[in-house]
């Protein structure tokens, strides 16, 4: 887990059993990675001065708790000597076209400060985080990273205010005459829906999806993963194999409300859901089965991939 044992016993009554652990997040002890299968056309299709890995997900779903564990432990697969001497062409901040942009933004826009070292945005693998949609609204109703609906941040524990429109999304890429980029929508619930579903439905781009919570209870396991899908390699620090875990905040600088670390989140996330479904109010439940079970079609499967649980 990488929190050092004293710490651990100090809290031992607020640590969450493992088995509530696997009962939120579908019963199975392995991370759930989508998009492996890929890896070795990816390997093959890609020069390997091109290959680079950038997170990807919506506002507080782990994207730099992803980016400083991948820079900590993963070793650029390219050894020559251009890979030496530019280390920042592998292990990418973000995406070239902003990491909490939807997927439609992909080949449309790029973020300009990473022009200057990424030569081929389109080779980048996209490396997408996604949280249980009931602990991401509890979070984005207290503190909603500019994203604009009508709510009440002191009234979270009572009701997500679902029932009211998100105006608009503090997104860097705008639409164009090409490109459709969704900044408004029904609600935060159809705002998630909408989002996942473009990466997870994508077919002509190769990505993989990753779960917060096995960042939280799995990071080992996941970051290894991903650097052996791109051929990259775990770090060994100074020949003794230690993988190095951030059990401090990764979240840095204005704009980010309340942080956790990670005894925090693991204590957290790790109680039964119940606990946030009963945020919601009637309506908030009501809006949410529309946006994740749908009318007419069964929205579910992104839900049943991740193994994350819908209470009705």
């Amino acid at each position: 887990m990488g929190v050092e044992v004293s710490e651990l016993k100090e809290h031992l009554e607020e640590v969450p059993k493992w088995s509530q652990i696997l009962e939120n997040y579908g019963g199975k002890d392995e991370p759930v990675i989508v998009g492996l299968q890929h890896c070795k056309e990816y390997r093959r299709r890609t020069k390997l001065r091109d290959i680079s890995i950038g997170p990807a997900g919506m506002f507080s779903t782990g994207t730099n708790l992803l980016n400083r564990l991948l820079k900590e432990n993963c070793e650029n697969p390219d050894k020559t000597k251009y890979g030496r001497k530019n280390p920042l062409k592998f292990n990418l901040h973000q995406v070239p076209w902003g990491k909490h942009n939807p997927a439609e933004a992909r080949g449309a826009y790029m973020v300009e400060y990473m022009r200057e070292y990424v030569e081929n945005p389109m080779a980048v693998l996209p490396i997408v985080s996604i949280r249980h949609p009931y602990t991401w609204m509890s979070s984005m109703c207290r503190h909603g990273y500019g994203t604009q609906w009508t709510h009440n941040t002191q009234l979270c524990h009572k009701t997500l205010g679902l029932r009211s429109p998100v105006r608009e999304v503090p997104y860097g890429a705008k639409s164009n005459g090409t490109h459709f980029i969704p900044n408004n929508y029904t609600s935060l619930a159809h705002m998630y829906m909408e989002w996942y579903s473009s990466y997870f439905y994508e077919q002509q781009y190769k990505r993989l999806m990753i779960r917060f919570e096995d960042l939280v209870f799995r990071p080992k396991e996941v970051v290894t993963r991903v650097c052996e899908c791109v051929g990259g390699t775990i770090r060994s620090w100074k020949g003794k194999g230690k993988f190095v875990y951030k059990t401090k905040v990764s979240n840095k600088g204005p704009g980010h409300g309340q942080r956790s670390d990670l005894l925090t989140a693991f204590t957290k996330y790790g109680q039964p859901l119940d606990s946030f479904y009963a945020q919601y109010d009637a309506k908030d439940r009501e809006i949410t089965k529309k946006a994740f079970h749908g009318d007419e079609v069964d929205k579910t499967g992104i839900f049943q991939t991740f193994q994350y649980k819908l209470l009705r």
